[in-house]
């Protein structure tokens, strides 16, 4: 019988296994490990197996720390064949230092159990082993959102410091719910440290721990800066001699999308924005104008289904649109390249009508068709229309209008 070994404290008995974390799944590989002792050729074979599991590179300085907890485990095996004088699995808990090495190679998975299905002498007398390794690998809860952009919102600089927090905040719903970036936190570090330190306990089971050294690194920086002021003004009823006291707020905006391995200020804008009352009043118009743009300047609105005219689906939903908006229909052609630089500028755009939003879901919308011609042979997108500012209502910046060299089309 070949020799099975469970790692890193699986407490049960031969017959039962214990359950795996949402977060992990069991993946089998088969590797093979050289050394100059058994337990250093099955400790190479366990590192390699991770590897191959995780596809995760491991520090080989880890092989030293598994070599003592291998042979602990691996005693009752027969030295000479590396096999098992008996059909009962061994079951060890282990409560030193060895079972946590693997687990703070950051790898995203660790040894559930392993077998020795053969053991041979290499020409240079060193020892061969096959084993075939079981890993709890890191499994995400939401696999869908791997390939979304990576975003950290920072406090916008200037204004008030309770405004600057309150923008953020309100930054972070409007962005997830474009599902269209990945939303990074970076504020409750306390509560992470505390999170983590249960999971690698030993009150965890061994397969949670899979999630230690998971957090994931930004590629988009969201920053600015905010300046606010807010006028007071007086008037004096010539009749009455009362008093009407009135404010008006204005904000100057500016904002970059930072990339964060070149430093490099991939999208900026700047705008000014001017309501009646107080800086309150800012916070809706600038979460929009901030959000639409930093979402459109990648992904664009774009036109899904297109049977219907009265019935076309939107791929945005959530708080990024609204029922009643407006937006021009665009008709995109070929790829422009600059004749100078070579850079792709985007696609060329013909306006081709106007849609307006009759409903909007969690991830979609719908838009009806007001005016123009559909060619349902189109590749089609949606550009916000130019407001028209109300008294007393928030001044507008000019529309944004990234272009077509997005995400979404390169």
């Amino acid at each position: 019988m070949v020799m099975r070994s469970s790692l890193f404290g699986i407490m049960v008995s031969s017959c039962l296994l214990a359950a795996v974390s949402a977060h992990a799944e069991v993946v089998k590989v088969e590797a093979v490990g050289i050394g100059d002792s058994r337990p250093e050729a099955v400790s190479h074979a366990l590192v390699e197996g991770i590897q191959r599991a995780t596809g995760v590179s491991v520090d080989q300085s880890m092989v030293s720390g598994l070599v003592v907890g291998v042979s602990k485990l691996d005693g009752k095996a027969n030295q000479s064949s590396g096999l098992s004088r008996s059909s009962e699995e061994l079951h060890l808990v282990q409560t030193d230092s060895i079972g946590q090495d693997i687990i703070k190679t950051r790898s995203g998975g660790s040894v559930k159990s392993f077998t020795v299905t053969s053991m041979e002498k290499d020409n240079l007398g060193r020892t061969v082993v096959k084993v075939m390794v079981e890993v709890d690998k890191f499994k995400s809860v939401a696999p869908e959102t791997a390939n979304r952009i990576r975003m950290i919102v920072v406090p916008f600089q200037g204004g008030d410091a309770a405004f600057s927090t309150q923008l953020r905040d309100r930054l972070i719903v409007y962005l997830t719910q474009s599902k269209r970036f990945s939303v990074l936190d970076r504020t409750e570090n306390a509560q992470y440290q505390k999170e983590m330190a249960l999971v690698t306990s030993t009150d965890a089971n061994m397969s949670e721990r899979v999630r230690y050294g998971q957090v994931l690194g930004a590629d988009f920086i969201l920053t600015g800066k905010i300046d606010v002021k807010t006028i007071k003004q007086e008037e004096v009823n010539p009749l009455t001699g009362q008093k009407n006291v009135t404010y008006s707020t204005l904000s100057d905006v500016t904002f970059n999308m930072i990339e964060i391995a070149t430093r490099q200020i991939q999208y900026s804008n700047h705008f000014k924005l001017r309501v009646t009352g107080d800086q309150d009043q800012l916070l809706e118009p600038m979460i929009d104008k901030i959000g639409s743009y930093a979402t459109e300047s990648l992904f664009p609105l774009r036109v899904i289904t297109r049977e219907n005219p009265n019935a076309l689906t939107i791929n945005r939903g959530g708080q990024s649109l609204s029922a009643g908006q407006k937006f021009t229909l665009v008709s995109l052609g070929k790829e422009l390249v600059d004749p100078d630089t070579k850079e792709k500028l985007g696609r060329s755009e013909t306006d081709i009508g106007v849609v307006e939003i009759v409903k909007v879901d969690t991830s979609v919308s719908t838009a009806k068709l007001l005016s123009g011609t559909l060619n349902k042979s189109d590749d089609m997108i949606l550009r916000r229309q130019a407001e028209v500012p109300q008294s007393g209502s928030a001044r507008p910046a000019a529309t944004p209008n990234p272009g077509t060299k997005s995400k979404a089309f390169d």
